[in-house]
């Protein structure tokens, strides 16, 4: 079946004109639509991004009025700690007496009693002191006592270098003895720290 299409050349070629711009139109509205949504999704997200930011400068200077709060903690504890210094020159490094003495009275030996027990602390230009020594004196049955006794010395927190300065015999109330003298060297207590004693006492 032939078709002849009657209309003018001009006609036609009108509405071949009109469908090229409707079909540029459509594209260009697709195109203002397409922009107009990546438009306002930047919007938004330079919207929530405003907020955050917001809140963050919120949050700053929530810590920075914190913190000038605590300022005047801050010089406290420098004055605390200044006042901690000069006790710990002052107390220097003391041993801990209660526990060395506690533990002579456990580790000495059966059969061996103390007579006399002495301490010496060296000084240095009057300073706190450095060091020490212990000067064990006393009596037992017999010279294998004075050495279990020097052994056990070295089991002390707190002592070292125990050394037998003599064990000799010798008659105490009519009774044969043998008479001791035994040194020990002390080591240099921790710092004085009176907040660290306040803990260990509670």
């Amino acid at each position: 079946m032939v078709r002849i299409n009657l209309l003018p050349p001009e006609i036609i070629e009108a509405r071949r004109r009109r469908r090229r711009w409707m079909q540029v139109i459509s594209v260009v509205a697709i195109g203002v639509i397409a922009l107009g949504a990546v438009y306002g999704y930047f919007l938004m997200e330079t919207w929530n991004l405003e907020r955050e930011l917001a809140e963050l400068e919120a949050d700053r200077m929530a810590v920075e009025s914190e913190i000038a709060g605590l300022e005047q903690y801050e010089e406290l504890k420098e004055r605390v700690d200044e006042r901690l210094e000069i006790a710990s020159a002052a107390m220097g490094r003391a041993q801990y007496w209660p526990t060395i003495l506690t533990d002579i009275g456990t580790f000495i030996p059966q059969r061996v009693w103390l007579t006399d027990l002495s301490m010496n602390y060296p000084h240095t230009n009057g300073e706190a002191t450095v060091g020490g020594s212990v000067l064990f004196r006393g009596l037992t049955y017999e010279h294998p006592n004075t050495a279990e006794w020097l052994k056990r010395l070295e089991d002390i927190d707190g002592l070292a270098d125990a050394r037998c300065r003599f064990s000799a015999e010798t008659v105490h109330r009519d009774t044969d003895l043998v008479s001791f003298e035994l040194n020990s060297m002390l080591h240099p207590g921790p710092e004085y720290d009176p907040l660290s004693e306040g803990r260990d006492a509670r």
